[in-house]
């Protein structure tokens, strides 16, 4: 329940286990009670898959969608039912083994112990404790602490994480036994984990003077990143308790003394030796809690007290903070200290000091509707909680009209060129509370003055307000076409419509100089005019679903001519109650119920294409043999895609 999820029609890593957070998701929410999260993507056609990433660390990160009318997948998390099949459990203590898997990363040393024998496949542990998952609430707040892809390190909010050097280290002041449990990885490679102790009094001036490391994890991997057919079994839950040998005598136990300080370690890519090397060139292999011992003394490791389940969390950053300078083969750590995180408990909790650890930061839920703040785009607002975008956030689609229905005219699709963004702001149910159609209009390749108006499938009744941001010289709506109610919608039509007109007449949007009738950025040496931004933000009452408002991008239209009753829609579009006449008359073959085109095959009059249309120029030969559809003159697949009824050739727009 809640876990975040983001849908991308484009690839958002930018390696395989890294997001890249400039790219902006399209749809974004989270799992209901029953971890249940469903929603409809509108694919563009030159688009074969999309992407889900499950912001939660329990989860693989990126699921790879290919295009289909339907997908349904149950995703568990990373490991999930492994543990019972794949461990033992033994509660008694014995002495801890030499460390045998020689490879580059990890060379055998006298100093260098692991705590149990392991599966020589997976790397699990062989003993191992009842387990021990971190709970929901737990999870929710490491995942808004150490935001995957997240520059933690220069987070203000997060500067108490490194304020202490010595901040990372367990001390402990009575005497303990200690477990440390797995929660979950955010790393593409196969981290070794394992920690080393010391007199407080006394800590090791460097490496060199370590006495001895424990291995607790040789690969600190789940399935979910398995690179290189290395395959980790880790998954959340899976709890050791970590060793103490007396320097007196040499014997074993499970109880640190007081006055002793355990510190970890982790190597990077120490499972799988030097798989993964060509990534890693020139870098610290081993990271410490202890800063001076990193490079450049940046810190590697963070530790955190969690208040509610009174453990502490520990999260490491595998790849060396120190300035990136770029290279063949090299990546920048992207310091978000995720890439393996553990809980650690110890017995009695007194018995290690929590005084200093600073406190897991968690954002909270400030309007308290069960979004965090960190994942929330209105913190304080109860009633909103996530922008969607279609087709993009940071893309427009384009909405071109053949002006001439229901006759085929010149067939060049520039009458009126509108560029469109829909942006569809949603509950923490899934809810729409906003819709705001952002309209560029780009090109008048007419001379009819037209209109233009979107038509959504909703109620006039739960209508709040209609907000218009425009910044132009022409009055958009003059009132001698559509009339219009007090909160912006049009009157007069069916009440489960709501029609939101734009303009009456698309000159004036560029102003006085220009002719009319006459030719807007559709004749080439002509003057070139800046695109006219006209934005409507519609808001209802209560929230409707998205499914209710029908597939993006709901219904546009143009009027004709200052015709009202002469509306020109996409293909399968419904006409409003106002439009009368002109179905099935001339190339037209449409119903009154639907709209549909010319006579051999269902040539449209209108164009939606989900990225920014490279419309035709006006056709100024004057020669006898001009094509039957300029637009194919222009778009070399688009009679084979109409022919076809949509069904191939769904890129069509991106073959000129």
């Amino acid at each position: 329940p809640g876990v975040f999820v983001k849908v991308y029609t484009e690839d958002p890593r930018t390696l395989p286990w890294v997001i890249n957070n400039e790219i902006k998701p399209n749809i974004k929410g989270n799992a209901d009670a029953n971890g249940v999260y469903s929603t409809v993507v509108t694919v563009p056609g030159h688009i074969n898959k999309i992407y889900v990433v499950v912001d939660n660390m329990l989860y693989e990160r990126v699921i790879e969608i290919a295009k289909s009318s339907l997908y349904t997948q149950t995703v568990r998390p990373a490991g999930f039912g492994v543990m019972n099949s794949k461990v033992s459990y033994r509660a008694s203590v014995s002495a801890a083994i030499a460390y045998t898997k020689v490879t580059a990363a990890l060379p055998l040393s006298n100093k260098l112990f692991v705590l149990s024998t392991y599966n020589a496949t997976s790397g699990l542990p062989d003993v191992v404790e009842t387990p021990d998952p971190a709970v929901a609430g737990l999870v929710t707040r490491i995942n808004n602490a150490l935001v995957e892809s997240h520059d933690d390190y220069n987070d203000p909010a997060k500067a108490s994480y490194f304020a202490s050097s010595d901040q990372a280290n367990i001390h402990v002041i009575d005497n303990a036994n200690v477990w440390v449990t797995f929660v979950s990885e955010g790393a593409g490679v196969n981290n070794t984990v394992g920690y080393f102790y010391y007199p407080s009094a006394t800590p090791p001036s460097d490496t060199a003077h370590i006495t001895k490391r424990f291995i607790v994890f040789p690969n600190a991997s789940t399935n979910a990143n398995d690179g290189s057919g290395v395959n980790g079994r880790l998954t959340n839950g899976v709890k050791v308790k970590l060793k103490y040998q007396d320097p007196n005598d040499g014997t074993w136990g499970d109880v640190f003394p007081a006055g002793t300080t355990i510190s970890w370690f982790l190597t990077e890519s120490g499972w799988g030796g030097s798989s993964y090397d060509y990534l890693f060139a020139n870098r610290q292999k081993d990271q410490f809690s202890i800063k001076s011992f990193n490079k450049n003394g940046y810190p590697q490791v963070v530790l955190l007290f969690d208040a509610v389940t009174q453990k502490i969390v520990l999260g490491f950053e595998d790849t060396a903070l120190f300035p990136f300078t770029g290279g063949t083969g090299l990546e920048p750590s992207d310091m978000d200290y995720n890439d393996v995180v553990f809980t650690i408990s110890a017995n009695p909790l007194t018995a290690i000091n929590t005084d200093d650890l600073p406190r897991i930061y968690d954002p909270g839920d400030t309007d308290g509707d069960g979004v965090p703040d960190a994942s929330d785009d209105y913190p304080t607002d109860p009633l909103r909680a996530y922008d969607n975008y279609y087709p993009g956030a940071a893309t427009f689609g384009s909405l071109a009209f053949e002006d001439n229905w229901p006759s085929k005219g010149d067939y060049d699709f520039n009458d009126l060129v509108v560029d469109y963004q829909i942006k569809y702001v949603t509950n923490a149910a899934g809810n729409v509370k906003d819709v705001i159609l952002l309209s560029r209009v780009e090109a008048v390749g007419a001379t009819y003055p037209n209109g233009f108006a979107w038509a959504l499938t909703a109620n006039q009744s739960n209508v709040a307000s209609i907000t218009t941001t425009y910044s132009g010289p022409g009055t958009l709506l003059p009132g001698t076409v559509f009339q219009l109610d007090a909160k912006g919608y049009e009157t007069g039509v069916s009440a489960s419509t709501v029609v939101v007109p734009f303009f009456d007449n698309a000159f004036t949007l560029f102003g006085s100089e220009v002719a009319i009738p006459g030719f807007v950025n559709t004749i080439q040496g002509n003057t070139h005019y800046t695109g006219v931004s006209i934005s409507k933000k519609v808001t209802f009452t209560s929230a409707v679903s998205v499914a209710s408002l029908g597939s993006f991008p709901y219904n546009p239209f143009i009027i004709v001519n200052g015709t009202r009753v002469r509306e020109v829609h996409k293909v399968g579009s419904l006409p409003t109650s106002k439009a009368t006449g002109y179905f099935n008359t001339y190339d037209d073959k449409s119903a009154t119920t639907k709209y549909s085109a010319s006579v051999a095959y269902p040539y449209p009059w209108v164009l939606d294409t989900p990225v920014e249309f490279a419309y035709p120029v006006e056709d100024t030969r004057n020669l006898s043999n001009l094509p039957s559809y300029h637009v194919s003159d222009a778009f070399l697949h688009f009679d084979a895609w109409v022919q076809s009824q949509g069904a191939s050739l769904t890129d069509w727009y991106s073959n000129t």
